[in-house]
């Protein structure tokens, strides 16, 4: 769905459908924003699954500019990448960890 696919924001005006006020109900975002909410989620997850790789992560996902793709994750997330990923396996590492003894 991202780097060299087509996404539903660029065939929908061409089939004279518009996505906009869909999504906006549905979703409560505006179609350029939820692309880039669901863009930044993946990344998200891949960051946790594959640890210090943000500038590849982010290109991965459709940023060109790493510096781009850490203020928006940065604006979202309200940490950077790394930082962010970094909390969730550590987190992820306690929870599975059991009771104390």
């Amino acid at each position: 769905m991202f780097a060299g696919q087509e996404t539903v924001l660029q065939w929908a005006p061409r089939e004279c459908i518009s996505v906009s006020p869909a999504l906006s109900r549905s979703h409560g975002h505006e179609p350029l924003r939820f692309q880039k909410r669901i863009r930044l989620q993946h990344a998200r997850s891949m960051l946790v699954a594959h640890p210090g790789d943000v500038a590849g992560v982010g290109h991965r996902v459709g940023y060109d500019s790493p510096s781009q793709f850490n203020r928006e994750y940065r604006r979202l997330f309200g940490a950077s990448p790394g930082k962010d990923a970094h909390g969730i396996r550590t987190n992820t590492a306690l929870s599975h960890a059991g009771p104390l003894p």
